[in-house]
């Protein structure tokens, strides 16, 4: 018989579960917040609308039948990766995550149901405002390798 990967689409297998949850347990309270920071508070609408704006420019670079699979999908800004995230496969230390079900083979189908900015994440990594859209157009690009399996894209920026 042929070897065929254990990874459902459902998510991961029993070993990269045991793995994400001993992660989880001795790292999540350092993933999800940051002492100075409390995750529950509300981020200011003209941030929400700046990080939306300048996602949407990242976006707009990008090649058509890349732009095609995404541009539809809804901007969420949030603080921090969730745990659900994490278990979906989303690296913490990411700006951005896609939400939804990712292609489980290149060239699979996905459906992406949003994008989701993590603005305490982007703010942790970046000296400057000038760095905002640099780190955006890296998260996009790790985002589209890991939901929809495409490798090798550079944007146009």
């Amino acid at each position: 018989g042929s070897a065929t990967s254990s990874a459902s689409p459902a998510g991961p297998t029993g070993d990269e579960q045991r793995a994400l949850t001993a992660l989880l347990e001795r790292c999540g309270p350092t993933i999800y917040r940051n002492a100075g920071s409390d995750p529950s508070a509300s981020i200011p609408a003209d941030e929400v609308e700046d990080l939306r704006r300048r996602l949407e420019d990242v976006i707009d670079t990008l090649p058509d039948p890349v732009l095609a699979r995404i541009a539809s999908a809804p901007i969420h800004v949030q603080r921090w990766v969730s745990e659900d995230h994490v278990r979906q496969g989303v690296d913490p230390r990411s700006a951005i995550a896609f939400e939804g079900r990712p292609a489980q083979a290149e060239g699979g189908e996905a459906e992406l149901t949003a994008i989701v900015v993590f603005r305490d994440v982007l703010i942790e990594q970046i000296d400057d405002d000038d760095e905002i859209s640099d780190l955006l157009a890296i998260g996009i690009l790790e985002e589209l390798a890991r939901f929809f399996k495409i490798e090798d894209l550079e944007l146009g920026l």
